[in-house]
């Protein structure tokens, strides 16, 4: 029961200090965009390793096509890299759960826990691309505004 009352305690806590914040707030938007046709070993080599991020939007005459992640890299054994392309393993269009930049960051945050996903593609009104929000973006806002809440209590 205790478990229970400090889970519920945390998750309410959580949602306080992301109330009333956007997506937009946290969202990266210098993110590594790829082509469909690159493979795997190109992208290893020049695109993750220099940028060390996690997952990289697949976009094509300006229209997004899919979602690369680690994960994904990591399913194709290294020696098929050199003649795997990115669209043979990228998340496709179709099955990437997204969210737009006015999305309430709570909610957000709320979806990523429950559906185990780590980033989702920030998509304005018009269907276009304008950044990626990951978890790790979300904790380290969570962090910043737990440090000045402390401190605006002493």
């Amino acid at each position: 029961m205790a478990n229970a009352s400090a889970a519920n305690y945390q998750r309410v806590a959580l949602h306080e200090l992301l109330a009333g914040h956007t997506v937009r707030k946290v969202m990266m938007t210098d993110c590594p965009h790829l082509l469909p046709r690159l493979t795997l070993d190109v992208v290893v080599d020049h695109v993750v390793l220099p940028s060390s991020r996690r997952c990289f939007p697949v976009v094509e005459k300006d229209q997004l096509r899919g979602l690369l992640t680690l994960h994904r890299i990591k399913e194709v054994p290294r020696a098929q890299w050199t003649t795997t392309r990115v669209e043979d393993v990228m998340i496709p269009l179709a099955e990437l759960k997204m969210v737009q930049p006015d999305d309430g960051l709570a909610t957000v945050f709320e979806r990523m826990t429950a559906e185990d996903i780590n980033q989702f593609p920030v998509i304005d009104a018009s269907g276009r691309l304008v950044g990626m929000v990951a978890r790790d973006n979300v904790l380290a806002f969570l962090h910043i505004r737990a440090v000045f809440n402390q401190q605006s209590r002493k």
